[in-house]
């Protein structure tokens, strides 16, 4: 069976997204900072 492990996405505004994901869609992360250089979900 096939399944996706992982994705990754090239953002650019980094703070917009992480907001859109952890804050819109309820994606959880340990990230606690506004302005990280990298994010993992």
């Amino acid at each position: 069976m096939n399944r996706i492990n992982i994705i990754t996405l090239g953002v650019r505004d980094i703070t917009q997204s992480l907001r859109f994901y952890r804050d819109g869609l309820g994606f959880r992360t340990l990230i606690k900072e506004d302005d990280p250089a990298i994010v993992f979900f």
